[in-house]
């Protein structure tokens, strides 16, 4: 038009004379096209590591007490008695502590005794500590040896018997107490001196008592027993030894005689004659195999902690009789508990034992970032085509595109769009899903509103379908889920149940407790498998939320799915070509705060939006959910299972050319992050659909029909540049 005006100006300075004029053709002036909206939005996220916790988990205490015969005279008031009583008194207020005792002597005494069914418990809750008869004996020997090697095999069966998920996380704390050296102490031949003190691993002084004899046999600066090398000795030695344990005591013994039965492992069986056993080297060997079994079942800390009672009064024939030498004993339990990564305790002359000075706290530890990323709710990877750049519009996130879901005959902007008792006609369109035919305007005179001519439908009530959502359904209609009406599947999922299978979404997964059921995933985790990816999005998504992502590749693309999740491609089309159009991360670590949280900003560039249906009457179009998520995992076990916070933030964008915030760009601050473990972080089903908000008709999953316990709504409009 503006060049035929143009034109019509000029036409009478054609008809006069040619004065200096030429015949060159008129070229219109035109303005320059407006630079298009592109469909790109860019996130600066600035956020913190999760403070330390303690992490609510087991702590297994087992607690081994030193019942050989020396304790008659170095606890004859019985102290360590009061002191187990008190522990398990303090114990037994704590949430998620479970203990076991071991005594040990000639023999090693349990409980709770290890049984051959698996379902045996190997621990008890504090709480149901009762105080076992084994405590008060005062038996024959001291075999470190046999002790922890009942403790290694007491360990190794209950970390069999939990699961890996649960291993992770328990503290596992040894108490081991005692009141003097390892006994009897064999060395073999070639390691023996004969008339003479050998040299001890701890260069100790002697005692008093101490002095060597000519033809006596001394193993590490000690003197042999004759069972270490008779076979004679030891046998009569581990006669004695089954009387002690049958009840039948010695004649004239004042040894307490309770019977023990099959709570009693036979101790000294690995004593060979001529052999080493209870050597330094041996016992410390013992306990630095206990730590690496704690690292090959990747439990989350394995503690052992040593005490000593001694009594530096006796008198020298007493410590003779039984060997106390005071430097070696401690010597040798500061070394235990320096393998152990545990503390050692004196309690002489303190004139009480306390074990409440070990630490019994649930593992504490601070959180490691394990992924931080970003997903469109409402937009679907375009497929592998790489000349097709634009996202599938998914107005409602159910997993289903809009063309895709106009074609099935659901509606695009319900989640759980299925109303009507019969599936819909083929030829019908009912885009406002009131249940009336949208070309009929006696019928349905407002194609717009649900709300006219049918008050009562579901989608003006704001009330779901079946509770299943259409891309779920879709996914199942070989086994009898249909998601264009409510006959199928033939139960509903109901509207509240006690056991948690309804429609409420407690882990803020994006499913809600019956799709939970249905798909076998945790109901109050919201990453059941642990892959930084939460249920909701691998169900809408196509993968499997039991089995983690990290190492599967299910298109052959040669891009993991969850790196392709990472990057907006879909993990189930070939598209590693795409790498122009995949959403891009830089993280940059800020430093720590005082409470030791590690700080990070993130940028996320090349996030895609869709132009999606309008969400309620009136409305407009073009609404994205964008969450942005957070997967940490306490430092000490990364692989165990993750804890996830999202933010969401709600943009538009309307092609070809309407975009807010206008400039693309978003920033997100730590505060605007859920934490999806928190119970106070209630996810409810949406409230019916009002001028004031912009949920989906009947939507009750999705974070952006969720609120929390304050009544906000989960995506917010955050502060944009």
């Amino acid at each position: 038009m503006r060049l035929l005006v143009r034109a019509a100006l000029l036409l009478p300075l054609a008809l006069l004379p040619s004065q200096g004029c030429t015949n060159q053709k008129l070229i219109p002036v035109t303005e320059p096209e407006p630079d298009a909206v592109d469909d790109l939005l860019e996130i600066e996220t600035h956020f913190c590591t999760r403070p330390s916790a303690d992490i609510t988990f087991p702590v297994k205490l087992l607690l081994v007490v030193d019942t050989s015969g020396s304790m008659q005279f170095t606890d004859q008031p019985g102290l360590r008695v009061n002191a187990v009583r008190e522990l398990m008194s303090a114990l037994a207020t704590q949430e998620d502590v479970l203990v076991a005792t071991m005594g040990f002597g000639s023999n090693i005494y349990l409980d709770p005794p290890i049984a051959d069914p698996a379902s045996d418990p190997m621990f008890i809750p504090a709480a149901d500590w009762q105080e076992p008869p084994f405590l008060q004996l005062k038996d024959v020997a001291t075999d470190y040896h046999g002790a922890w090697s009942a403790v290694q095999q007491h360990l190794l069966i209950d970390m069999l018997r939990t699961a890996p998920a649960e291993r992770a996380r328990t503290k596992y704390i040894v108490i081991f107490f005692s009141d003097g050296a390892p006994d009897p102490r064999c060395c073999s031949s070639a390691d023996e001196t004969v008339g003479t003190l050998g040299a001890n691993p701890y260069n100790c002084p002697l005692e008093a008592w101490e002095a060597p004899q000519a033809g006596r046999r001394y193993c590490e600066d000690e003197s042999e027993l004759d069972l270490c090398n008779e076979s004679d000795f030891l046998d009569q030695f581990q006669d004695n030894v089954a009387d002690v344990v049958s009840g039948q005591s010695p004649a004239g013994s004042t040894m307490p005689t309770p019977n023990y039965g099959d709570d009693v492992l036979s101790a000294l069986n690995d004593l060979e004659l001529e052999g080493n056993y209870n050597r330094t080297y041996q016992i410390e060997g013992l306990v630095e195999d206990i730590v690496e079994l704690g690292e090959e079942f990747g439990v989350g800390q394995l503690q052992i902690n040593t005490a000593l009672l001694f009594d530096s009064a006796l008198p020298d024939a007493v410590k003779e009789i039984y060997r106390l030498n005071k430097c070696r004993s401690e010597s040798l339990l500061m070394s235990l508990a320096a393998i152990g990564g545990g503390q050692y305790r004196d309690f002489e002359g303190s004139g009480e034992i306390d074990f409440l000075s070990f630490n019994f706290t649930s593992l504490k530890s601070g959180y490691s970032l394990v992924s931080m990323y970003a997903t469109n709710l409402n937009a679907l990877a375009p497929g592998g085509d790489p000349t097709v750049v634009e996202y599938r519009a998914d107005s409602d996130a159910d997993g289903l595109d809009d063309e895709t879901e106009y074609l099935l005959g659901t509606s695009a902007v319900v989640a759980d769009s299925d109303r009507l008792e019969e599936p819909l006609r083929a030829d019908l369109i009912d885009q406002d899903v009131d249940g009336f035919d949208d070309a009929n305007a006696a019928l349905d005179p407002d194609p717009s509103d649900p709300c006219n001519p049918n008050p009562a439908s579901a989608a003006c009530t704001g009330l779901p379908g079946d509770g299943w959502e259409d891309g779920l359904e879709q996914a199942r209609a070989n086994i009898g889920f249909e998601p264009r009406y409510t006959g199928l599947p033939l139960d509903n999922c109901p509207m509240f149940d006690p056991t948690g299978v309804d429609r409420e979404d407690d882990d803020g997964d994006g499913l809600n407790g019956c799709e939970e059921f249905i798909v076998d995933t945790n109901p109050k985790v919201a990453d059941s498998d642990g892959d930084t990816l939460p249920d909701g999005i691998e169900v809408r998504l196509g993968l499997d939320p039991l089995e983690n992502e990290a190492g599967r590749d299910d298109d052959f693309d040669g891009v993991q799915n969850t790196d392709e999740v990472r990057k907006g491609t879909d993990p189930l089309v070939p598209d590693a070509d795409r790498e122009e159009d995949a959403v891009r991360y830089e993280l940059i670590e800020e430093g720590q705060t005082e409470d030791g949280r590690t700080c990070f900003t993130s940028i996320t560039r090349g996030l895609h939006l869709a132009s999606t249906a309008p969400r309620r009457v009136q409305g407009r179009r073009g609404y994205n959910d964008i969450a942005v998520w957070i997967a940490e995992a306490p430092a000490e076990n990364p692989t165990g299972r993750m804890e996830m916070r999202v933010a969401c933030v709600r943009v538009q964008y309307a092609a070809p050319s309407f975009k807010d915030p206008a400039t693309g760009k978003l920033i997100i601050e730590n505060d605007a992050f859920y934490d999806l473990s928190d119970p106070d972080v209630q996810l409810a089903i949406a409230p019916p659909p009002s001028a004031d908000n912009l949920l989906y008709y009947g939507q009750a999953f999705h974070l952006s029909g969720a609120r929390d316990a304050n009544g906000q709504p989960f995506c917010k409009n955050l502060e944009v540049r």
